[in-house]
């Protein structure tokens, strides 16, 4: 728990125990977390029960959906207008573009 405070504190977050508890068990019931049992005393010890990319993804869906209205055209227009891709990610980009336009083809 400790572990988790500091990081949020690091990025200037700062928050009291009880809600940093009262969020986590929010996302234990979610089933986002796994409460472990203790391994010293009575400290809270808890670990993920989805992987990094199903979080991006839900989380992405989630923007695209709330914020621009279900048009992937729209989230990408606005991380073009970001200005912080550089020209190698813009061929990255074009690839995988390329590469899903011939999926949908076949």
């Amino acid at each position: 728990m400790k572990q988790v405070r500091d990081v949020l504190a690091d990025g200037g977050r700062e928050l009291a125990h009880t809600s940093v508890i009262t969020t986590m068990s929010k996302m234990v019931d979610k089933e986002q977390l796994r409460k472990l049992s203790p391994t010293e005393g009575k400290a809270f010890r808890f670990s993920p029960r989805l992987k990094r990319e199903e979080v991006s993804r839900n989380m992405l869906g989630d923007l695209k959906q709330r914020v621009f209205g279900g048009s992937a055209e729209a989230l990408m227009v606005s991380l073009f207008d970001l200005g912080d891709i550089d020209g190698d990610e813009i061929k990255r980009l074009r690839r995988l573009l390329n590469q899903k336009l011939k999926e949908q083809s076949q």
